[in-house]
């Protein structure tokens, strides 16, 4: 009995060991994708600084010109006018506020992207929420509000679109965002 005792007593010990570094280890992952994230929320404001804040019109001569300059209008009216907090916003609205078809545009976004628009659009919410759950000063947003803030129609929705392309559920990220800033 002492032995069988000894030996439970010696796995159960095993296993504790591993769950630790187990823990440890996802909890170092999790840092790291706060900190690239925060890296990349860093660099994207001197980009916008360096950004002109209206799209030109000047003379566009070949199709890529034109695509390019479409595609740039395109992310202009996402970060600017925010048009992805809209939950309702389609590709045929986005097409006629560009002065395109639908086709085109989602032809455009999956050139330079690889995206479809819903995915396109998703992106930009995300990129939001991180930046929301990243600053310490809306450490209380309340995650269902942030999700309809942010243009989603649904919790579920936004928590499968922030694990996919973050790799941790939005409260996880918060949690990891706030250990962090206090170390």
């Amino acid at each position: 009995i002492n032995l069988m005792l000894a030996i439970s007593l010696g796995l159960l010990l095993i296993i504790m060991a591993i769950l630790i570094k187990s823990q440890r280890t996802k909890n170092r992952l999790y840092r790291n994708i706060v900190k690239q994230n925060t890296e990349v929320l860093e660099r994207e404001e001197v980009w916008k600084n360096q950004c002109p804040e209206e799209e030109t019109d000047s003379p566009v001569k070949s199709e890529d010109e034109k695509k390019n300059a479409l595609f740039t209008k395109l992310c202009l009216l996402m970060e600017k006018k925010h048009l992805y907090r809209n939950e309702k916003l389609q590709r045929e609205q986005m097409a006629s506020l560009l002065n395109t078809n639908h086709t085109y545009l989602t032809n455009i976004i999956a050139e330079k992207t690889g995206m479809n628009f819903p995915q396109f659009v998703n992106s930009y919410r995300i990129h939001e929420a991180v930046r929301i759950l990243s600053d310490i000063s809306k450490a209380d947003y309340p995650l269902k509000q942030l999700c309809f803030d942010i243009g989603f129609s649904s919790l579920s929705t936004f928590y499968k679109a922030f694990q996919e392309n973050v790799g941790m559920s939005p409260s996880t990220y918060r949690k990891s965002a706030r250990s962090m800033d206090k170390t």
